[in-house]
């Protein structure tokens, strides 16, 4: 693992736009092995695995043996880090989970640092985001 290579903090839809090369992946300009997510636990810690909703999105999380005996369970939102993998599907190899549940702006607050970090250090490196809708410059009537 390189860890000269930021973790940055995103949207797990953002996520289905980045492109592995081995063992690191690019989304845009941007290079990176490790991801920051927060969510919702949507689904029962089973088999070392368990699913996490960002309200975008949602991703697979694989959980070490240390993590395992914890508990987890649908409801809690959390914070993650780790390594973000693709074998048939997209999912996070988890180094790091938090409990934020006791916080009650967590989601809030989640959403400002995304945009404080996007505007901050990401924006130059990230794909622009295509919304579907033609720009047209307004004329004088």
């Amino acid at each position: 693992m390189d860890m000269t290579l930021r973790a940055p903090k995103l949207l797990i839809a953002e996520l289905q736009g980045a492109v592995h090369h081995g063992d690191f992946a690019m989304l845009g300009q941007m290079k990176f092995q490790r991801v920051w997510l927060q969510g919702v636990v949507v689904s029962p810690l089973e088999h070392g695995t368990m699913v996490l909703d960002d309200g975008s999105g949602v991703v697979d999380l694989f959980l070490k043996k240390h993590h395992q005996a914890l508990s987890w369970h649908p409801g809690m939102y959390i914070l993650v880090t780790g390594r973000f993998c693709e074998d048939s599907v997209p999912f996070i190899e988890v180094h790091k989970i938090v409990d934020l549940s006791a916080s009650p702006d967590r989601e809030a607050l989640w959403h400002l640092e995304l945009a404080e970090s996007h505007q901050k250090f990401y924006d130059s490196l990230l794909p622009k985001p295509h919304l579907g809708v033609k720009r047209q410059r307004m004329l004088p009537n």
